[in-house]
């Protein structure tokens, strides 16, 4: 729930109730940051603090409109390590398989709420045809992530179609430039692409973004912060009737880190909402830069 605003009053048991905590109640148990407010809240992190500082703030949520694919191995909903099945917890039915035991060598962390996927296993995991997305000319795709090197990965998601068209190819990044790639819906000529020279292996947040209509046609955000961007309309082709591959291109070119989610939106996602989600994973990983976007 969101707190109430000034001047309405807000109370200590409205902070229990959205935050948790435990009786007596005392106000610096609230510093954003610490073991009951996470990061992205809005409110101080030491020093002066007061109920005011939570006027209309509330736990970050993640946006669900348009959401068509949500996986995630910090919920044990995603993957219980009893199988391969990676399950979408979008309501939409969207699984992916791996293809590979763990005796190939990847690994899953529960406790860490990633898997491990080394570039040397080289596993894909298969998801439905890409048409189950419910994608036309708009997308989002968001995921946190961190690379094992900035040269030895490849794409981390790929959708051809049936006639071999790049429908989503996101590469983070790609080994032979070390650039972080998005590809979408782009033939032979690869004129629907935007990239740019990655500098860090360190966890990071990531949003490619598609838009038919926007001053911003192709988009890369890394953590809140633009990165790369499309200003001229796209040229689009292909037709959404092709397989779905994760940590691989379907081929040999697998991508080589940890991964601990990934949503699929079948829209371009608004400043808005982009700010609400960055805000969702920073209060779950914390290490993530305080940046907003714009």
């Amino acid at each position: 729930m969101v707190l109430p605003t000034i001047p309405s009053p807000i109370s200590f048991n409205n902070l229990k109730t959205e935050f948790n905590g435990t009786n007596p109640v005392s106000i610096d148990q609230y510093y954003e940051g610490g073991s009951l407010v996470p990061a992205g809240v809005g409110v101080t992190t030491s020093g002066q603090i007061s109920l005011s500082n939570f006027s209309g703030k509330s736990k970050p949520t993640y946006v669900a409109s348009g959401l068509k694919c949500y996986i995630d191995f910090g919920k044990t909903a995603s993957f219980n390590d009893t199988g391969l099945t990676i399950y979408d917890i979008s309501g939409n039915n969207n699984n992916f398989t791996i293809n590979k035991a763990k005796t190939s060598g990847w690994s899953y962390s529960a406790a860490n709420g990633y898997i491990y996927t080394p570039f040397s296993a080289n596993i894909n995991a298969v998801g439905p045809n890409n048409s189950a997305f419910g994608i036309n000319s708009d997308v989002t795709i968001e995921f946190v992530v961190k690379a094992d090197t900035m040269s030895a990965s490849s794409s981390i998601l790929y959708m051809p179609d049936s006639s071999s068209t790049r429908m989503v190819n996101i590469h983070v990044p790609w080994p032979q430039d070390g650039n972080v790639y998005f590809d979408f819906k782009t033939g032979a000529s690869l004129t629907n692409r935007v990239n740019y020279p990655a500098t860090t292996t360190s966890l990071s947040h990531y949003v490619f973004k598609a838009n038919s209509t926007s001053s911003f046609y192709m988009q890369i955000i890394q953590d809140n912060v633009s990165r790369a961007t499309r200003t001229t309309p796209m040229s689009l082709t292909g037709t959404w009737n092709g397989s779905t591959n994760l940590f691989n291109d379907g081929a040999t070119n697998a991508w080589g880190g940890y991964f601990y989610y990934m949503r699929i939106y079948n829209r371009a996602l608004t400043t808005a909402e982009i700010n609400q989600n960055y805000a969702e994973a920073r209060s779950r990983f914390p290490s993530l830069p305080n940046n907003t976007f714009a």
